[in-house]
C-alpha cells in the first residue's frame, strides 16, 4: 500500500464522515432554537447573557 492510496483512503473518509459531523451540529442547533422559540423554554443563561450585548 502506497502513500498515494493511504491519501486517497484518507480523504474518502473525510468526505465521508464531514458532511455526517456538520449535519450533526446543524441538527443540534436547530432542536436548540425550535425548544427555545417554539417550546417557550427559558435559554441557558450564558445565551441570555449574549442576547443583551446584541440589543
Amino acid at each position: 500500500m502506497s502513500g498515494w492510496n493511504l491519501g486517497v483512503y484518507a480523504a474518502g473518509a473525510i468526505l465521508v464522515i464531514g458532511p455526517v459531523i456538520v449535519f450533526t451540529i446543524y441538527l443540534r442547533e436547530m432542536i436548540r432554537r425550535i425548544r427555545e422559540h417554539d417550546l417557550g423554554s427559558k435559554p441557558s443563561p450564558e445565551e441570555e447573557g449574549s442576547r443583551g450585548k446584541e440589543r
